[in-house]
């Protein structure tokens, strides 16, 4: 049996492997395997009556035996690991074989199998970048960062980016990212003129129709601060262009 009978990658379960010599004879040369198949990773094994089953655990499973088992019944608790890179769900299974030279007179329940099924997780994040100041009408980029951290494949990621200013928004955009596999990141830039005060502030959130297991790291923030800019200039004109001595002009300077 296993325990919980559903899970979510990354989680631990526990196999409970019973093992019946019904009799009347003590069975001998006992060997149960049990095996793993992949996405699941062997956390620990032990059996419930210390030394009546030597253990050798591998990544695959693990191989329990004996010169002789009584009659009644040996108890061998397997804890594992699930994983799921997929973004669907998986169903794993777990097999336990027992063999012994003894003669068994019913050998079709010397093999036993259990499934589980293990529902992907991923953990997809943003991080959004300014530069840390900028002149007033010059033009700045925002980069934003989209990644998976999880063990699980994020389905359908999608992006958003908005920056603003004093006056509201500036520029903002979504991106359809996709599917990204665990440790994958795309990243995305933006351009904007820099208002004439601040300050400027850019916000990043993600999403994912995959459960997340971290949902804090789905929106990011970062500020960035104005520099003033004014662009003097001066004219100046005479009115009329020309004149007599004695006459009175005007100038204009502006």
């Amino acid at each position: 049996s296993v325990n919980p009978a559903s899970s979510t990658a990354g989680y631990t379960v526990s196999y409970t492997v019973v093992l019946v010599n019904a009799g009347p004879s003590a069975a001998s040369d006992v060997t149960l395997t049990d095996v793993l198949s992949a996405g699941q990773l062997l956390v620990s094994a032990s059996v419930n009556a210390s030394g009546s089953l030597s253990l050798v655990t591998t990544t695959g499973g693990v191989t329990a035996s004996a010169a002789s088992v009584s009659v009644g019944t040996v108890t061998l608790t397997v804890v594992v690991q699930l994983s799921n890179a997929g973004s669907s769900t998986v169903v794993l299974t777990n097999t336990a074989v027992v063999t012994s030279t003894t003669p068994d007179p019913t050998p079709t329940n010397n093999t036993a199998t259990v499934t589980i099924g293990v529902e992907p997780l991923a953990d997809v994040s943003t991080v959004v970048d300014l530069p840390a100041n900028a002149t007033a009408g010059s033009v700045v980029t925002v980069t934003a960062t989209f990644a998976n951290n999880g063990t699980s494949t994020a389905a359908n990621v999608t992006g958003t980016v908005v920056v603003s200013g004093p006056g509201g928004s500036l520029v903002s955009a979504t991106y359809s990212v996709g599917s990204l596999s665990p440790g994958a990141s795309q990243q995305q830039t933006l351009t904007f003129t820099v208002p004439g005060s601040g300050p400027v502030s850019a916000t990043s959130t993600v999403s994912t129709t995959t459960a997340d297991g971290t949902s804090t790291n789905n929106l990011s923030t970062d500020t960035m601060t104005v520099n003033g800019s004014a662009d003097l200039r001066v004219s100046k004109s005479v009115n009329p262009a020309s004149s007599t001595a004695g006459y009175t002009v005007s100038y204009t300077v502006v």
